[in-house]
């Protein structure tokens, strides 16, 4: 987003990008994920059969893993794709830039982004749907022992996007 709006030819919009305005966005965006939490924190209750966290209903327990897979599958994609484009027609309108070449390493730079985003969030989205379908199933230990293996493999996976990210850094 940030090199969308440091590209843009709107002042008001390059005004955006800078170092205040990222703190407040941070902070924005720390108060919506805790009120989201809190969803969690209303919803969950811990079973005095089983000692362990259980959800009060059904539907929020569905409504975490749909929401889950929304963020993961949809927005996680669409906002990278949307704002790499903005990006792209903003440096491909500045004729030095254009000159320069600098729409096709933004291209790159996308393109890669998207494709680790998918590699990572399409193996976690995955395995929560198959949560979210084996929800009222009696698992074996041995089932039980294969998902944990899967978890464990699709955590390696997820964790290349981010590793991948800090490369470069």
């Amino acid at each position: 987003m940030d090199q969308f709006f440091v590209t843009s030819s709107n002042p008001s919009l390059r005004q955006i990008s800078k170092i205040q305005r990222a703190y407040q966005i941070v902070l924005i965006t720390s108060i919506i994920w805790s009120l989201q939490s809190l969803i969690a924190y209303f919803n969950v209750a811990i079973s005095p059969i089983t000692g362990a966290c259980v959800p009060n209903s059904p539907g929020s327990s569905l409504y975490a893993a749909l929401f889950f897979n929304f963020i993961i599958s949809v927005i996680s994609i669409t906002i990278p794709m949307i704002f790499g484009y903005l990006n792209y027609r903003n440096i491909h309108q500045t004729t030095v830039l254009a000159e320069q070449q600098a729409d096709r390493q933004v291209v790159k730079m996308v393109l890669l982004q998207i494709i680790l985003i998918i590699i990572s969030n399409t193996s976690l989205g995955g395995l929560n749907t198959y949560g979210l379908i084996t929800t009222g199933v009696i698992k074996s230990q041995e089932q039980q022992l294969q998902e944990y293996c899967a978890l464990l493999l699709i955590n390696l996976i997820v964790s290349i996007y981010f590793a991948a990210g800090l490369i470069h850094l």
